[in-house]
Protein backbone atom coordinates (compact mmCIF):
# COMPACT_ATOMS: atom_id res chain seq x y z
CA UNK A 1 0.00 0.00 0.00
CA UNK A 2 1.24 3.48 -0.83
CA UNK A 3 2.54 5.51 2.11
CA UNK A 4 0.82 8.86 2.58
CA UNK A 5 2.23 11.77 4.58
CA UNK A 6 -1.01 13.67 5.17
CA UNK A 7 -3.90 11.63 6.52
CA UNK A 8 -6.42 10.93 9.25
CA UNK A 9 -6.96 7.35 10.49
CA UNK A 10 -9.76 5.99 12.65
CA UNK A 11 -8.87 2.47 13.79
CA UNK A 12 -10.98 0.18 16.00
CA UNK A 13 -8.54 -1.25 18.56
CA UNK A 14 -11.04 -2.76 21.00
CA UNK A 15 -14.76 -3.40 21.22
CA UNK A 16 -17.44 -4.90 23.38
CA UNK A 17 -21.20 -5.12 22.92
CA UNK A 18 -21.67 -1.44 23.81
CA UNK A 19 -18.59 0.55 22.78
CA UNK A 20 -15.70 0.79 20.37
CA UNK A 21 -12.29 2.07 21.35
CA UNK A 22 -10.85 4.08 18.51
CA UNK A 23 -7.24 5.01 17.94
CA UNK A 24 -7.14 8.24 15.97
CA UNK A 25 -3.99 9.23 14.12
CA UNK A 26 -3.46 12.45 12.19
CA UNK A 27 -0.41 13.45 10.19
CA UNK A 28 0.08 16.70 8.31
CA UNK A 29 3.38 17.84 6.78
CA UNK A 30 5.53 16.17 9.42
CA UNK A 31 3.33 17.02 12.41
CA UNK A 32 1.37 14.16 13.88
CA UNK A 33 -0.59 13.00 16.88
CA UNK A 34 -2.36 9.93 18.23
CA UNK A 35 -5.21 9.70 20.72
CA UNK A 36 -7.78 7.16 21.81
CA UNK A 37 -11.45 7.60 22.57
CA UNK A 38 -14.71 5.67 22.82
CA UNK A 39 -17.72 5.76 20.55
CA UNK A 40 -20.50 3.53 19.27
CA UNK A 41 -20.99 1.99 15.86
CA UNK A 42 -24.31 3.86 15.62
CA UNK A 43 -22.65 7.26 16.17
CA UNK A 44 -20.00 6.48 13.54
CA UNK A 45 -22.75 5.38 11.13
CA UNK A 46 -24.47 8.77 11.57
CA UNK A 47 -21.19 10.50 10.67
CA UNK A 48 -20.80 8.25 7.61
CA UNK A 49 -24.34 9.12 6.49
CA UNK A 50 -23.71 12.86 6.92
CA UNK A 51 -20.54 12.56 4.80
CA UNK A 52 -22.38 10.89 1.91
CA UNK A 53 -22.13 13.24 -1.09
CA UNK A 54 -20.21 15.82 0.94
CA UNK A 55 -19.58 18.69 0.34
CA UNK A 56 -23.11 19.96 -0.17
CA UNK A 57 -23.70 23.72 -0.40
CA UNK A 58 -21.87 25.46 2.46
CA UNK A 59 -22.79 22.79 5.00
CA UNK A 60 -20.15 21.86 7.61
CA UNK A 61 -20.08 18.63 9.61
CA UNK A 62 -18.78 18.34 13.17
CA UNK A 63 -17.86 15.13 15.01
CA UNK A 64 -16.62 14.83 18.60
CA UNK A 65 -15.91 12.11 21.14
CA UNK A 66 -14.40 12.05 24.61
CA UNK A 67 -15.26 15.54 25.84
CA UNK A 68 -17.34 14.49 28.82
CA UNK A 69 -15.86 11.09 29.64
CA UNK A 70 -12.47 12.13 31.04
CA UNK A 71 -10.62 10.41 28.21
CA UNK A 72 -8.77 11.47 25.10
CA UNK A 73 -10.62 14.13 23.13
CA UNK A 74 -11.18 14.09 19.39
CA UNK A 75 -13.02 16.60 17.28
CA UNK A 76 -13.19 16.79 13.51
CA UNK A 77 -14.80 19.54 11.44
CA UNK A 78 -15.41 19.04 7.72
CA UNK A 79 -15.76 22.45 6.02
CA UNK A 80 -16.16 23.21 2.29
CA UNK A 81 -13.45 25.65 1.15
CA UNK A 82 -13.80 26.13 -2.60
CA UNK A 83 -16.61 25.83 -5.20
CA UNK A 84 -14.61 22.99 -6.80
CA UNK A 85 -15.19 20.91 -3.66
CA UNK A 86 -11.91 21.20 -1.78
CA UNK A 87 -12.59 20.47 1.89
CA UNK A 88 -10.80 21.64 5.02
CA UNK A 89 -10.74 19.00 7.72
CA UNK A 90 -9.86 20.49 11.10
CA UNK A 91 -8.64 17.90 13.59
CA UNK A 92 -8.14 18.42 17.32
CA UNK A 93 -6.64 15.59 19.35
CA UNK A 94 -5.97 15.70 23.05
CA UNK A 95 -4.50 12.92 25.12
CA UNK A 96 -4.74 13.23 28.89
CA UNK A 97 -1.53 12.97 30.84
CA UNK A 98 -1.16 11.63 34.39
CA UNK A 99 -1.56 15.20 35.67
CA UNK A 100 -4.02 17.70 34.10
CA UNK A 101 -1.33 20.13 32.98
CA UNK A 102 0.51 17.35 31.13
CA UNK A 103 -2.09 16.90 28.39
CA UNK A 104 -0.72 16.49 24.88
CA UNK A 105 -2.59 18.38 22.16
CA UNK A 106 -2.50 18.47 18.36
CA UNK A 107 -4.54 20.77 16.15
CA UNK A 108 -4.13 20.70 12.39
CA UNK A 109 -6.11 21.27 9.22
CA UNK A 110 -5.94 18.87 6.29
CA UNK A 111 -6.85 19.84 2.72
CA UNK A 112 -8.89 17.07 1.15
CA UNK A 113 -10.29 16.38 -2.32
CA UNK A 114 -13.97 15.34 -2.61
CA UNK A 115 -13.07 11.86 -3.89
CA UNK A 116 -11.03 11.26 -0.71
CA UNK A 117 -14.08 12.21 1.38
CA UNK A 118 -16.15 9.70 -0.65
CA UNK A 119 -13.60 6.92 -0.05
CA UNK A 120 -13.36 7.75 3.66
CA UNK A 121 -17.15 7.79 3.94
CA UNK A 122 -17.39 4.26 2.48
CA UNK A 123 -14.66 2.90 4.78
CA UNK A 124 -16.25 4.62 7.77
CA UNK A 125 -19.64 3.08 6.96
CA UNK A 126 -18.05 -0.37 6.74
CA UNK A 127 -16.13 0.20 9.99
CA UNK A 128 -19.36 1.27 11.74
CA UNK A 129 -21.34 -1.71 10.43
CA UNK A 130 -18.66 -4.32 11.17
CA UNK A 131 -17.35 -2.58 14.29
CA UNK A 132 -13.80 -3.29 13.18
CA UNK A 133 -11.24 -2.05 10.70
CA UNK A 134 -9.67 1.24 9.68
CA UNK A 135 -11.13 4.28 7.95
CA UNK A 136 -8.39 6.37 6.32
CA UNK A 137 -8.83 9.88 4.95
CA UNK A 138 -6.06 10.85 2.52
CA UNK A 139 -5.20 14.54 2.30
CA UNK A 140 -3.11 16.65 -0.07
Amino acid sequence: MEEYKNFLNLDVVWKDEYMLELEITVSNNGYSGVSRGYDTGEHLQILAEKLQGFPKDDQSIFYEIGQSLGQGILSISFCPITPSGLVGVKVHLEKEGPINCQNSKVFTELLVEPNSIDTFQKYLGTLAANQQGIAKLIAR
